[in-house]
């Protein structure tokens, strides 16, 4: 059962104004829930080893956060990078809680810097009428079905946001909910909290998105067809 839009719209603006002075710091670990037999299970074994020891870190306020995936020592470098890809957490994410709310950001194409709005990750959510308790905290499922623009298929995502924390933020650019997501479950794996500080003593500064020319995901994707010399048909 769906709920109605208008109830969250009125919730989200009633807890807002009690935690508009909000900030804080999130970490989340990534986990492979299903494991598809492949030509290489070797190494399928060992990027799924890459993904669940992985840890990411999100710092928000109620303007903006910044989300990167935190420095470790992988076990397999190479294979490292297939599970960063994975997971989304090949780049860092930038998402503003302005009108639009927008999620970006940086990348380089022939040595030319880009921002690339990917705001379709902080709208076209669904909402349904179910509960769970993470972390200690009441979370509601949202639904966002996305494009994969290799496959052309559609991956399915499911957020569980808290509303105890009113602020539209996540991993990898997912948000625009009524609160902050405490898990999200994407395709074959999931981002799940591991530790949550609200109004820290010492606020980080955290970088801004490079200075470049801004682009949509369709305007990278003919970019970086045209640097491979790729037609699209």
């Amino acid at each position: 059962m769906k709920l109605k839009n208008i109830f969250f719209t009125l919730f989200f603006l009633t807890n807002l104004t009690a935690l508009h002075s909000q900030n804080g710091i999130i970490t989340y670990k990534t986990k492979r829930t299903k494991i598809r037999k492949t030509s290489n299970p070797e190494m399928t074994r060992k990027i799924t080893e890459e993904v669940n020891r992985s840890s990411y870190v999100l710092y928000f306020n109620k303007e903006k956060s910044f989300f990167k995936k935190e420095k470790n020592i992988p076990l397999y470098p190479f294979k490292s990078k297939f599970a960063d890809i994975s997971t989304g957490a090949n780049k860092n994410w930038y998402q503003f809680n302005g009108i639009n709310k927008d999620a970006m950001y940086n990348t380089e194409i022939l040595s030319k810097q880009y921002i690339v709005n990917d705001s379709s990750r902080m709208k076209e959510w669904e909402f349904f009428n179910e509960i769970k308790i993470i972390d200690g905290y009441t979370c509601y499922k949202a639904v966002n079905k996305k494009l994969n623009t290799r496959s052309g298929n559609y991956i399915t995502n499911i957020a569980w946001y808290t509303t105890d924390i009113p602020l539209p933020y996540g991993p990898i650019g997912n948000g625009g909910l009524p609160g902050l997501i405490l898990k999200l479950e994407i395709d074959n794996f999931h981002y799940l909290v591991d530790k949550i500080i609200l109004n820290p003593k010492k606020i980080k500064k955290n970088p801004s998105l490079k200075k470049g020319k801004n682009i949509d995901v369709n305007e990278k994707i003919r970019l970086m067809r045209d640097v491979r010399k790729v037609t699209i048909d």
